[in-house]
This record gives structure tokens, sequence and C-alpha cells, in this order.
């Protein structure tokens, strides 16, 4: 194949791209998107809570989410929001089914598969880039907290879940223990009656830094990022239709988050993939947070991560279902989250406001990316839909797809079909 066309530019299109050119199976690569350089771009990839976690394979279509969602919805400013039905009827239907348990027990098995190739992918992608990708993420255990005796038994519960797919954590309940993971946290609080840790995860310190790289390394190996926005596809010449120009290839890849089913050429409905919008805040921290947070770490009753990076700490997370595009963020989102913060570091300097951020995720009903060539048009393939794992599964999802399209396979234990989009 001498050249493809790939369709955004956040860490999926990046992905896709890479693994494409390591394969040397593909002449020339070129990437359209709407952003003027990759590191530009304020999209989920920029905006995401900074983790590469592989032990994340607990969708939100657990039979119990459907229980959980009154509670989690009575609070306007709370971790879960339904503002409108853009999309969600059609979608909703899909996601109660899949979340009866034979189904949501797919799911796990089928993000186990490909989470415990991420890590794999990722060193790939930072061999390509060389020494400069360490400057944009460091090796550190990722800790989930539990409040309470239900927290607690929650949190074992899900960890016996993810032990049965290989995923193992080191528990703790001893506050001495948990002073000396968080020393800071742990003494200003006594809210937290246990931990969890994973090893072996990553955070990013630099989300948009490491975008750079990643694009820079593409068009240092020969690839090229055009500046425009895609209006339209012909499937059946390979042709990208931007508002600029007009692009031909022998093969183009869609990879545009939540908007890739505007341009699917069975027509957006046949793609269930739904805009599910995400918040973060951050503190500035000129100094490094490493005196106050050592760790990314999170719990589920506030549905977020807080994440050392450089020169400030983020917090990312929260669910908003069923916004219009042209929908403004709710203030009082960015507002539960800093005070969920604050409880924990009450002495943080002031909330960059300035820095306040609202993006919308991909999400299907399953809870699975969509890593598939489009029925009937052999030359365009589909890579979207990682919901709130798109920082860690869009190099492992990538590698699948360029062997689909190469024939060359990277992680030959995946079965790529429970990834298909025929299976909607």
């Amino acid at each position: 194949m001498q050249s493809i066309t790939v369709v955004g530019g956040g860490f999926a299109g990046l992905s896709i791209a890479m693994s494409l050119q390591r394969t040397a199976k593909v002449g020339k690569v070129t990437i359209i998107d709407r952003n003027p350089t990759s590191g530009t771009t304020k999209a989920c990839s920029y905006g995401n809570a900074g983790v590469m976690a592989g032990y994340e394979i607990l969708g939100m279509n657990q039979p119990g989410m459907l229980t959980k969602l009154p509670f989690m919805l009575s609070c306007m400013g709370g971790p879960v929001g339904i503002r409108g039905l853009q999309g969600l009827p059609s979608w909703g239907i899909k996601y109660l089914k899949a979340s009866q348990q034979h189904n949501s027990d797919l799911t796990m098995k089928n993000l186990a598969a490909v989470a415990r190739n991420a890590g794999q992918s990722w060193e790939d992608i930072f061999t390509d880039i060389g020494p400069d990708a360490k400057e944009n993420f460091t090796h550190q255990a990722h800790i989930l907290l539990a409040t309470d005796a239900n927290g607690i038994e929650n949190l074992r519960s899900d960890n016996k879940k993810r032990e049965a797919h290989g995923f193992t954590s080191t528990f703790y309940e001893d506050q001495k223990d948990l002073k000396r993971l968080e020393p800071v946290v742990f003494a200003s609080t006594n809210r937290f009656a246990a931990a969890a840790t994973w090893e072996n995860t990553w955070s990013f310190t630099d989300p948009s830094g490491l975008l750079t790289a990643m694009g820079e390394t593409i068009i240092h190996n020969g690839g090229t990022w055009v500046h425009d926005t895609v209006k339209s596809i012909s499937p059946h010449t390979s042709t990208v239709y931007g508002n600029s120009d007009t692009y031909s290839s022998d093969a183009i890849v869609l990879a545009a988050g939540w908007e890739t089913p505007l341009l699917y050429p069975h027509g957006a409905q046949s793609l269930p993939v739904i805009g599910e919008r995400g918040y973060h805040i951050e503190f500035p921290m000129p100094d490094g947070c490493e005196e106050i947070v050592r760790h990314s770490f999170g719990w589920q009753p506030g549905k977020f991560f807080i994440t050392p990076m450089k020169g400030r700490l983020r917090a990312a997370g929260l669910s908003e279902w069923g916004s219009s595009p042209e929908s403004p963020p709710i203030q009082a989102r960015f507002e539960f989250l800093e005070k969920q913060v604050r409880d924990l570091l009450p002495h943080l300097p002031p909330r960059d406001a300035s820095r306040d951020w609202m993006g919308t995720r991909p999400t299907t009903p399953d809870y699975l990316p969509v890593v598939s060539r489009v029925p009937g048009h052999p030359n365009v393939f589909l890579l979207c839909g990682h919901g709130h794992l798109g920082a860690t599964l869009s190099p492992v999802t990538a590698d699948m797809l360029a062997g689909m399209i190469t024939g060359v396979r990277h992680h030959a234990g995946i079965d790529v079909e429970p990834f298909s989009v025929e299976r909607f």
C-alpha cells in the first residue's frame, strides 16, 4: 500500500500513523486535523487524566452501575450528569444490552486482552521518539482509594475481577501504610480507609508535549501533517474532502474521536459512538508536585483522578451525557472537582481557572473501542470509541489495526473480531 490518510490527530490518529510507519509496509502517511500541529489540540488527548491505566478493565457497563446512576445523577454538579438527549435513546438501548452480566463479562475479557499489551505498545512509541520521550512521562504506581467499609468491599470486589484477568494489586488498610504512600494526602485527612496500588503503570507529565513529540516523529519519518477540517469522504475512491483541499490515497483511517460517526459511510446511527464529556482543573505548582503528591490516584465516588504534572497538579474526570456540541461547560462541575480536591489537599494554591477544560470522549455502549474495517469498503478503517481509556489503549489498538491493514500482526494473541464495528 503506497499511501494512507488518517483523519484525526489525537492519540489514536498519531498512534496508527506511527504503527504504520513502523511496519515499513506503507509508503506515505498523511494526518489531517483541524489543529495546526499535534501539540496544539485541546481535545481529549490533551485534557485526559494523564494516566496509562492498563488495569482499568471495568467499563461503566457493569450490571450494578444502573442501580448507582440515580444517586450519581441527583446532583447537577456531581460526578455524573445527563444534560440532554443528544444521541442517547438509541445508544442507551445498546448500553442496556451491554450491561447484562454475560456481555459485561465479555467487555472485561476483551479489554483485558488488549490492556495486557498496552505497555509494550507505548514502549514502542517511546523508542520511536527517542530519549526526549522521557520528558513527558514517569513510571509510578497508581492508587485507587476507598473511603469506608462499603468502599473497601467494592474495591476488593473490583480487584478480584481484575485479578481474574491477570492484573494484581497491593492492598493497604493500615493508616501507617497509607501515610507512607502519600504522606501529605493522608496526613491531612482521615477520609480514606484503604488503598490499592498497581505497579507497571505510567503517568504522563505533559500530554501536550507527548503529542508534540509523536507528531514530530511522524514528520521526521516521512509523514505529513495537514491543517484542515474534514467535511466528508468518498469511501469508493479513498478521497477525503476538506475545507481547503481534496486528499486522495490508497486507504483512509477514521480516527476523529466522537466526530468519527459523522464521516462513517453507512451513517452516524450505524456507528454508536456517543460524546461523553469530561472535565479537568489544574493548580499551578511551579516548584513541582513531589512534596505534595507522589502518585496519580483516584476513587470511584468522586469519579476523578489526580495526577502530578510538570508545574501543575491536574484533577480530571466526571461524565456528562447527551450534550450538544455547542453546549458550554457546566461551571458547577469545575467547582465540584475543586471541592473534592481541596477536601484532600486544603493548602493547595488557588486553581488556575484559565486552564479549566471540558472535552468530549468517544464512548461506545459496550465500552470497547472500535478497531475495524468498514463493511463494504475494504480501504476504509475505523479507530475510535476508546472512552475513558484513549491514553491507555490508543497505541495497542493502533497496532491491531496496522496489522489488519498491512498483514503484519504485532500482537498475535489478540482477537480483533470483538472490536469490529459489525458487533453493533
